[in-house]
């Protein structure tokens, strides 16, 4: 697998049209090399051990970085040109092209109960992983937020969290499941929706986004 991240920091000032147009072009001449890049390793890999080629590779700018343990060739470019949406990454076969790719999500247990695994530069946070749609369990909103570890700090935060509605304590418990928009490596957010059933059905979303030191909580009625 092949991937490509592209880290941009953005300015909002206005910049010149030549400056926004090398940026641009210097973007579409790496897309095409590591395109290229990727379809000569897919074609190794399917010669079998042993086999290899010698490709060179003349990059104007950014730089190359190799990370053996995701199996992902990163190519990391800086401009002050918005050549992307913040958080936002748009796929091309096995080629990944985004804004602030920080962000990861899997499945793991905590204090032995199964959760989500929200996670970016700063912030891990694990939310219950419980039900699905079709087979929905008892839920307790204040127990959906089971813990959250600041880098940084390097400490685990306290504080208490529950969601009820119109102020009702019954609208915490219920019926329901929770759910993750994705998981994988390099995202530019993350999401875990829970879906609360009793008297009122309604939504939470947790979302962590990449580079964000906190997290983001949505809600509304099913």
């Amino acid at each position: 697998l092949l991937s490509i991240s592209v880290i941009a920091i953005l300015w909002y000032s206005a910049l010149p049209l030549v400056k926004k147009l090398e940026a641009a072009t210097l973007t579409q001449q790496a897309k095409g090399i590591l395109a290229k890049l990727d379809s000569v390793i897919q074609e190794v890999a399917q010669e079998g051990k042993g086999s290899r080629r010698i490709l060179w590779i003349d990059l104007k700018g950014g730089k190359l970085e190799l990370n053996s343990s995701r199996d992902s060739i990163y190519w990391l470019f800086q401009t002050p040109a918005q050549l992307i949406s913040p958080r936002t990454a748009l796929d091309f076969g096995n080629l990944r092209f985004g804004n602030n790719l920080g962000c990861r999500a899997y499945q793991a247990e905590y204090g032995k109960k199964p959760v989500w695994v929200l996670e970016n530069e700063h912030l891990k946070v694990f939310i219950l992983r419980t039900g699905n749609e079709s087979h929905q369990e008892s839920i307790n909103t204040s127990e959906l937020l089971l813990a959250v570890y600041q880098k940084d700090l390097d400490e685990w935060l306290n504080g208490s969290f529950e969601v009820m509605v119109n102020d009702d304590p019954e609208t915490a418990l219920g019926k329901g499941w929770t759910e993750i928009s994705q998981t994988g490596e390099d995202l530019p957010y993350v999401k875990v929706r829970a879906h609360i059933h009793n008297d009122i059905s309604y939504w939470v979303d947790f979302i962590l986004e990449s580079g964000a030191d906190f997290l983001i909580l949505e809600g509304g009625l099913e």
